[in-house]
């Protein structure tokens, strides 16, 4: 939990090249937990919204070549429901649907959602968990199909996991995750994974934390391959093994979280492709006042992508997020982040030598949240981001303004 908390504090490294509606969506209000001078009021049991947003990219195909400016529209409503339906037994509903208008690329038009219902179980002082199980739907990366493309992504994942407490400051975790992702366009790119980690942790009187963990992951592309230097089709399976330290720490000035560890994953018909090092992620957040706050994050391991053709990529990135809240109602934010991507999984690598493809992004984003009433409340972000690839025609640049307004109901 410690660990989700203060990744909360870091915009998180999500994909360059999504819809650069994100840079406003990850947005939050001062209240939110980050800053100190504005202590937040806690999750209601339940909230509703509609939401509507504009904006406006100037190379929304993230080509080389850039198309003429596009403006999206977007459309949606979500909400959140708690109930405690016996003791300390909590079911958790929450979903959102978005619908995205595009004025010259009419043929991207689409409708996404996320659905997530969790059972959030406890039984005596010492044992709880967590079972779930989500659906979400969304357009494919334009970066990595670079044309004007529909191709709707399918998603669904499965959770169950447990804490147990032996005694006041040692715990031990547990637990399985299952994901499964479908393409609607291109079957080649599906992807199958089941993970499962036992973890131990010593939790000092102000609940911060030092662990290990162990992860195992099994992941199957049900479509074949085909590699031609083999002539022939091969499958994707992988096995992949982490064993990790965790850290976790709040204090006064200084929150961070993160893991370091050694990571192996071994493929069952192509061990050319098997990646074997010092994987790591890390966020820290600096609040130098009550009101500023500088936040770091670094990463590195291998991500098995839906969005991108290769059975995994290594990615090596570090972001630097800045947030101000000068007051209980408004703050502005930015995050500079640079990511190389090494396709060591590619399909197009001849096998036995070096990744043919590689690439590095980077991107710089600004954000202001105005929470204009307590029903009302406006986001806006600048979006500029460029990749360089050794790849002929992969290189872009772009840059997006976006504009949104969420009304909430209580």
């Amino acid at each position: 939990m410690l660990l989700r908390l203060v990744a909360g504090f870091i915009l998180f490294a999500q994909s360059l090249a999504a819809l650069a509606f994100q840079a406003v969506d990850v947005l939050t209000p001062s209240s939110s937990g980050r800053f100190p001078a504005y202590p937040t009021e806690g999750a209601p049991l339940s909230e509703f919204w509609v939401q509507g947003g504009v904006m406006v990219d100037d190379n929304i195909l993230r080509d080389s070549s850039p198309p003429p400016t596009e403006t999206v529209l977007r459309g949606g409503a979500g909400g959140r429901k708690d109930t405690y339906v016996y003791g300390r037994q909590m079911l958790r509903l929450q979903g959102r649907v978005d619908g995205y208008l595009f004025d010259q690329f009419s043929d991207l038009n689409n409708i996404a959602y996320d659905a997530l219902g969790e059972w959030h179980w406890e039984l005596g002082n010492d044992l709880s968990g967590v079972l779930g199980a989500g659906r979400r739907q969304y357009q494919r990366d334009l970066a990595q199909l670079q044309r004007d493309t529909k191709d709707t992504i399918t998603q669904t994942t499965y959770t169950a996991n447990g804490t147990y407490l032996l005694g006041p400051h040692f715990r031990v975790r547990g637990g399985v995750d299952g994901a499964r992702y479908d393409s609607s366009r291109f079957e080649e790119t599906d992807l199958r994974t089941l993970s499962a980690f036992v973890a131990g942790d010593f939790v000092t009187s102000l609940g911060n934390t030092l662990g290990v963990e162990y992860r195992q992951t099994r992941g199957d592309a049900p479509v074949s391959e085909l590699i031609l230097p083999l002539a022939r089709a091969v499958d994707n399976t992988f096995d992949e093994r982490t064993l990790a330290a965790t850290v976790g720490y709040i204090g006064p000035f200084l929150r961070l979280g993160g893991q370091v560890g050694r990571t192996k994953r071994e493929y069952s018909e192509l061990p050319e492709r098997n990646f074997e090092g010092t994987t790591w992620r890390a966020s820290a957040d600096w609040l130098v006042t009550t009101k500023t706050a500088l936040g770091f994050e670094t990463y590195y391991l291998p991500e098995s992508v839906i969005d991108v053709a290769a059975s995994h990529v290594l990615v090596r990135g570090v972001a630097f997020g800045p947030g101000w809240a000068p007051t209980a109602k408004l703050n502005f934010s930015a995050r500079i982040m640079r990511e190389k991507q090494d396709f060591s999984g590619s399909p197009f690598v001849p096998l036995g030598v070096t990744a043919l493809r590689q690439e590095t992004v980077r991107n710089l984003r600004l954000g202001a949240y105005w929470e204009y009433t307590r029903q009302i409340h406006w986001q806006f972000a600048i979006d500029h981001g460029q990749r360089e690839s050794n790849v002929s025609g992969r290189d872009f640049k772009y840059n997006a303004v976006i504009a949104n307004v969420r009304y909430l109901f209580w």
